[in-house]
């Protein structure tokens, strides 16, 4: 199980790495998408834009639950698990950023 683990904490590296180098093209592509919805549509993204830019509301449920499974279930070294919640913040993290960007894009050019 500890290399399934390792195997995981890769991956996850590999997707906040990856998140990083094409945040740009993330955040032109959600502003891409408000901006040709119509105004209902509009209103409930950027909403939806302003809560995910809160990453301790996402934070803390999913990390708790995350390290209550791994704890129980994998009986890993907690090292591995805390490897994991901080990969997992930083994702969660960086997908708020992008948020709050695409949003502050939006909000400044609104008409």
């Amino acid at each position: 199980m500890n290399e399934q683990l390792k195997a995981i904490v890769r991956s996850l590296r590999k997707v906040l790495r990856r998140m990083r180098e094409v945040e740009p093209q993330l955040v032109e592509l959600i502003v891409r998408s408000v901006r040709e919805s119509n105004g209902v549509d509009r209103e409930m993204m950027l909403e939806s834009l302003r809560s995910n830019e809160r990453p301790g509301a996402l934070r803390f449920p999913f990390t708790n639950m995350i390290v209550e499974y791994l704890l129980q279930e994998l009986e890993e070294p907690y090292s591995h698990i805390a490897d994991m919640v901080q990969l997992i913040n930083g994702l969660v993290l960086e997908f708020s950023q992008i948020c709050k960007k695409a949003r502050i894009m939006i909000e400044e050019t609104w008409e």
